[in-house]
């Protein structure tokens, strides 16, 4: 259960974190000033869309104010009020057939953007010859070094983007300065410490103006500079034995530019210089391992599919665990998000048809890294539901594709993803085809 009165206590610490009084709170929130201070006193909890609203005010996120500093969310905390019990809910999942999906058969394909694999080719990253610069467009792309290297490692990027998201990457490691999703924050992860972490008002650099980064990853810490000053520092207090080699990567994001003027690495004492015309694309992978299929991805276009084609309605049940970020399922038009890596707690459920896009749900997305889940996403004729371990994460009877399944046939492969710096792995796909 959660504790009222400790909800009340991280409102009262946050607000006051933003200098705003229980009036001026109130005020923003369109509510009176006696209901702000019966939630501070635990007396009352906010609705649902006051709660929405106050976690975007105070500029947290839901866990912020659900649970205590190291606390994992419990996998049950959503209660969706118009959802059917679960039994129900299932028993309504008519099966006229069930197919166990072969991991072994799924082949690279395409996202629900429709994005395919891109390639030099097609513009998404061009070298200037005139100016000696690499650009990256409106692609959201890795493209990475022709040489791999080795810790330690000492790395210099002179970088600029025109809006958003400055990404730098070594082998797992990586970092992200003007994040499209909160501009002010670095977002980093860190392979050693097995961890995705924010670092706020350090990831905002300025727009259309080249910037110096130095990005040091040692046996005995990492650090990362902007301008010459010291953004964060880690310590391995059991010092990583990395022997393996990387390319270094980097990106930009969709709709925004990035123009890279030189990149330089320090290995052993030695500087070079990287020839910026011969950066290539970054492969994505999957392959089996001990009879699961395994996925690694760097960007949101890339999947692997089934090779049959399954018809609404339908009822897919997954089991796979995902390192860190994003477990993604597509079908058509539709996306299934957890573990959204711009906020954890939201879920992502897109209408197959595409009438409804990218929606990201305050709650409902958690699942715990590094463990097997089960996850049901039922497409059925009267409701969309998502069902994690048990527990309906997701419901909606008022979704377009249900109007629409009753005009066409929908037919098309199923889909599976995950999503930066994270790697999945899938112990079974099995759909189940509805009366």
């Amino acid at each position: 259960m959660l504790d009222q009165q400790k909800i009340g206590e991280r409102i009262a610490a946050l607000r006051k974190e933003h200098g705003l009084t229980q009036e001026e709170l109130a005020e923003r929130l369109g509510v009176t000033g006696q209901a702000v201070s019966k939630w501070e006193n635990g007396n009352a909890a906010p609705e649902l869309p006051l709660f929405t609203k106050l976690v975007e005010l105070l500029d947290g996120s839901a866990d912020d104010l659900l649970f205590r500093e190291g606390e994992e969310p419990p996998r049950h905390r959503i209660i969706l009020p118009k959802a059917p019990p679960l039994k129900k809910l299932l028993e309504q999942c008519k099966c006229k057939n069930t197919t166990e999906v072969n991991l072994a058969t799924v082949t690279a394909s395409e996202t629900n953007e429709g994005r395919k694999f891109v390639n030099a080719e097609n513009g998404v990253f061009q070298y200037d010859q005139k100016t000696g610069r690499l650009i990256t467009s409106k692609s959201g792309v890795w493209v990475q070094s022709e040489k791999a290297y080795e810790l330690p490692l000492r790395m210099r990027f002179v970088v600029k983007t025109d809006n958003t998201n400055i990404r730098l990457r070594f082998g797992e490691w990586s970092v992200i300065f003007n994040w499209e999703c909160k501009k002010k924050e670095l977002r980093a992860y860190d392979p050693i410490l097995s961890a995705s972490f924010g670092i706020s008002d350090f990831g905002k650099v300025p727009e259309n103006k080249f910037v110096r980064i130095e990005w040091i990853i040692d046996r005995n810490e990492a650090e990362l500079f902007v301008e010459g000053k010291r953004i964060y520092a880690f310590e391995y207090h059991n010092p990583p034995h990395c022997d393996a080699k990387h390319k270094i990567g980097v990106c930009s994001a969709y709709n925004s530019t990035l123009t890279v003027k030189s990149i330089e690495v320090t290995q052993n004492n030695v500087v070079e210089a990287l020839d910026l015309s011969k950066m290539t694309l970054l492969e994505n992978a999957h392959y089996m391992e001990n009879g699961e299929l395994v996925i690694f991805t760097t960007d949101d276009r890339y999947a692997v599919s089934s090779i049959e084609k399954f018809t609404l309605p339908l009822k897919i049940d997954l089991r796979a665990k995902i390192t860190n970020a994003n477990m993604r399922l597509y079908y058509h038009a539709g996306c299934l998000g957890l573990n959204w890596e711009c906020d954890f707690n939201h879920i992502i459920c897109d209408d197959v048809t595409g009438g409804k896009k990218f929606m990201p749900f305050t709650y409902g997305g958690y699942i715990k890294p590094g463990v097997y889940h089960d996850v049901s996403w039922i497409l059925h004729r009267n409701y969309i539901a998502v069902v994690v371990d048990g527990f309906v994460r997701f419901y909606s009877e008022d979704f377009p594709y249900m109007r629409a399944i009753q005009k066409e046939c929908i037919s098309d492969t199923i889909r599976l993803a995950s999503c930066y710096n994270s790697i999945m792995t899938v112990n079974r796909l099995a759909v189940s085809e509805l009366e």
